[in-house]
């Protein structure tokens, strides 16, 4: 009786008893490998046991059965970040990520498994897709700032570091990156202004105030 088996599982999950847990989600799935529940729950009692590869070919299933389950898609997507798995990490998130622009946890694992790829075009895209649907997502905003810093366009980076500093206005090393970067276009006064407001932290360095 696979429904009473699923009782029996979700009992012992309940109790936190997770090998008695994992063991009768097994029998279930010998039964039903296609069953949803049975699958996330496999998955979850392997987690609760340190479990993270042996979790993974439970959660993909369920993943694949239900692919409209934005939470289980990023329990999947914790899984591959924790292995190392940045490929797959991004996979299972890159889509439905901009479609949940403004959940900056799953934008903070794109982001770490985005810079484990070097495709920095990729991360760019992605970045831009998440700020169109979600304007206030900070972490999309200042990693792509960053990226255009690093990649020399220093016009397009400044644009986006001055909205990260309307949204946290005490982030001095940033104030001082756009002061240089006016300071390269020849803008001095807006050079002055962000160096100055750099220098109001009390943690600026002798080169900032040099500047």
């Amino acid at each position: 009786d696979g429904g009473a088996m699923l009782g029996l599982a979700e009992i012992a999950a309940a109790a936190s008893q997770w090998p008695s847990a994992a063991e009768q989600y097994k029998k279930v799935l010998e039964l039903s490998p296609d069953n949803v529940v049975a699958n996330i729950g496999a998955g979850r009692a392997q987690l609760q046991q340190g479990q993270v590869p042996a979790a993974i070919p439970y959660l993909l299933h369920a993943a694949r059965l239900r692919p409209d389950d934005w939470a289980l898609a990023k329990v999947l997507a914790n899984c591959y970040i924790k292995t190392a798995r940045w490929v797959e990490a991004i996979q299972a998130l890159e889509v439905d990520s901009v479609t949940h622009a403004e959940d900056e946890e799953a934008t903070g694992w794109m982001v770490q498994a985005l810079g484990h790829t070097g495709d920095t075009a990729h991360a760019e895209q992605f970045y831009r897709a998440v700020l169109q649907r979600a304007a206030g997502n900070f972490t999309a905003r200042i990693t792509l700032a960053n990226l255009l810093y690093d990649t020399r366009r220093g016009k397009d980076a400044r644009e986006h570091y001055v909205l990260v500093l309307q949204a946290k206005p005490d982030l001095f090393e940033i104030s001082d990156r756009v002061g240089q970067i006016a300071e390269q276009e020849n803008d001095l006064p807006e050079a002055i202004r962000f160096y100055a407001a750099a220098c109001r932290s009390p943690k600026a360095t002798p080169a900032m105030r040099a500047r």
